[in-house]
């Protein structure tokens, strides 16, 4: 916290609303619906899985695009790079939202504890390596999207799932009739 300026912490907090409102309408609660339906199967969990890499990535274009007018708004030009190279991060975090419903619904909890305890000691790690080595706000930035691309493989470590290469309207109706009112 020393190294990086307030500033640095500030650039990257300008697009936390951003990426949370983007977050919430990737998962669509489609997540929590999968952990509450009692009779999952494998069709769940890809229609599950594809919506959400459909719907990230669109939401990746629309923040890729919008970012130099949320630079602007803030009147701070680099929030647009920045803004641009963490967009990646949703389409990253999206494969595994399937991954952690089933991790969840299994109650698999010490498995998701060794995940989220080894990507954060790693991602630390690399932050204070590249704030001490003067990469400032892109410090802040590459340990992000570090932390998302090791937690997603641990993720597929642990739970050795692969989608299949179905999507199903039936599933997709019950995983939205349930996930809609969350995102409501």
């Amino acid at each position: 916290a020393r190294v990086l300026a307030p500033a640095d912490y500030g650039v990257v907090g300008m697009t936390a609303i951003f990426f949370a409102i983007a977050n919430t309408f990737i998962d669509s609660g489609f997540g929590s619906a999968l952990i509450q339906k009692k009779d999952r199967n494998e069709d769940d969990y890809s229609t599950c899985f594809y919506f959400n890499i459909i719907v990230s990535v669109i939401l990746c274009g629309v923040i890729y695009v919008c970012s130099p007018a949320i630079a602007s708004f803030y009147r701070t030009p680099i929030l647009c790079d920045v803004t641009r190279v963490l967009s990646i991060t949703l389409v990253i975090n999206s494969l595994g939202i399937s991954q952690n419903a089933k991790l969840t619904a299994e109650m698999k909890f010490k498995a998701m504890a060794v995940i989220t305890v080894s990507s954060q000691l790693a991602t630390g790690a690399l932050g204070l390596y590249m704030a001490y080595t003067g990469w400032g706000v892109w410090a802040l930035v590459f340990q992000q999207i570090f932390g998302s691309i090791l937690g997603l493989i641990l993720i597929e470590c642990y739970t050795r799932w692969i989608p299949k290469w179905r999507f199903s309207k039936k599933s997709f109706h019950h995983l939205f009739s349930f996930g809609s009112k969350l995102l409501c």
